[in-house]
């Protein structure tokens, strides 16, 4: 019973995150006082950087999974 709970609320809760992507965009206000939308940001700076630490950190997850299971035999 308690499996069959924890797959609804993981269900529930990622309905609930996809209806947050779903919305609309906020509508652009016509007052001349309204203080103009921020530009977009990039997100293409330090992508190696971030690659090399994900390669890394992949690396280390293996190496100690692959350690506990020998020091267990």
């Amino acid at each position: 019973m308690k499996i069959m709970l924890n797959k609804f609320l993981m269900v529930v809760l990622f309905l609930f995150s996809a209806v947050v992507y779903a919305e609309d965009p906020p509508i652009p206000c016509e007052d001349p006082d309204c203080p103009p939308p921020p530009p977009p940001l990039p997100i293409d700076e330090n992508l190696m950087l971030l690659l090399i630490a994900g390669v890394l950190f992949g690396v280390y997850v293996i190496y100690k999974y692959k350690f506990k299971t020998k020091a267990s035999v």
